[in-house]
């Protein structure tokens, strides 16, 4: 398995092997795609043969993070989660509730490129995470302090740490040894790890939650918040406390997700489009041109001349292409392409 540059390893495979490489490791199968049409007909056509992840025993199984939306599999709570998930993310509501987050922080960023350009990268990881945080729980500290983007760092960590290298991933069957004898410390790493991920979870979540119902001010338009108020309000008097807790946790563990799924894949694709800036000068005239033209010199961009913008947003389509974030699922069923590979 490369360590960098996955995308034109991924390309040489194809050019040798063909449009399909089925690759296996040390616990784990990889198939390449390297064809869009292939690409299309298995992951959008068949896309609910392919909507299911792979076993992520230590991170998911030990450590009990296969509620965050990456690790979890395909079944009723990946559902639950996707249908408040495609609501809440949807244009519409994204431009009418969250607007005002990304353009602040676009103008924040422009700030810190305008006053110390020589820390853009740092500077952008900063931005990236408070937008992120402030997104999904609008606040970025509670009421004792702590700070939710360092909190959300130290869940990145743990992920990081208990996805590189145990055992236990590649011979799951380890998990059922027992604690006692020798090599057992990734259980005993797991319980100290879910300890911790879950008391950073339920404090943010708790914050919320309890702003919400003292009427906090300071808790911004967010994914948290206005979702347990739909929530709420359309509960009603329903005596069913099962069924509230339920979506409760739903709402927590799809906006616990946020952070881990969409603060990476967010700087990648904005220092690709920073990137592409700089490498295609001729590019960024044009939309730069644009720009000028649509919206001034008097102000800067906000989501509601999007539609306006149509070379730029073909930009940023463009750079998501040419840059993409990581991407993959896993099969359960049998597929006619699977006679390809034998």
């Amino acid at each position: 398995m490369p360590k960098s540059e996955f995308a034109l390893t991924w390309t040489k495979l194809g050019e040798q092997y063909g449009p399909m490489t089925w690759l296996t490791i040390p616990g784990q199968p990889y198939l390449i795609l390297n064809l869009f049409e292939i690409a299309r007909e298995l992951l959008e056509k068949r896309g609910s043969i392919y909507n299911d992840r792979p076993r992520f025993v230590m991170i998911a199984e030990l450590v009990g993070m296969r509620y965050l939306t990456p690790f979890s599999r395909f079944d009723s709570d990946w559902r639950k989660q996707r249908t408040l998930l495609k609501h809440a993310l949807s244009i519409e509501v994204v431009k009418r509730d969250y607007s005002g987050i990304f353009e602040q922080k676009a103008r924040e960023y422009l700030e810190c490129i305008l006053t110390r350009p020589e820390s853009f990268l740092d500077d952008l990881h900063k931005v990236v995470a408070q937008e992120v945080v402030e997104l999904t729980y609008g606040r970025r500290e509670d009421g004792h302090g702590n700070d939710f983007v360092q909190l959300n760092s130290r869940v990145v960590e743990i992920l990081l740490q208990a996805m590189q290298g145990y055992l236990v991933d590649l011979i799951p069957s380890l998990q059922r040894l027992p604690n006692w004898l020798p090599r057992m410390k990734f259980k005993r790493d797991a319980a100290k790890f879910k300890i911790e991920v879950d008391e950073i979870r339920q404090a943010m979540f708790q914050s919320v939650k309890e702003g919400l119902s003292t009427g906090d001010p300071n808790i911004k338009s967010s994914f948290i918040l206005n979702s347990l108020q739909d929530l709420y309000q359309n509960h009603g008097g329903s005596k069913d406390i099962q069924e509230l807790e339920e979506a409760e946790a739903t709402i927590d563990h799809s906006g616990f997700s946020f952070y881990t799924a969409g603060t990476d894949t967010i700087l990648n694709s904005t220092r690709g489009f920073l990137l592409a800036m700089v490498l295609f000068p001729l590019v960024q005239e044009k939309a730069q041109a644009e720009i000028d033209r649509v919206v001034g010199k008097d102000r800067l961009p906000t989501l509601e001349d999007e539609e306006h913008l149509p070379y730029l947003h073909a930009l940023v389509l463009e750079t998501v292409r040419w840059c993409p974030t990581s991407a993959g699922g896993k099969f359960d069923e049998e597929d006619p392409h699977k006679s390809s590979l034998a």
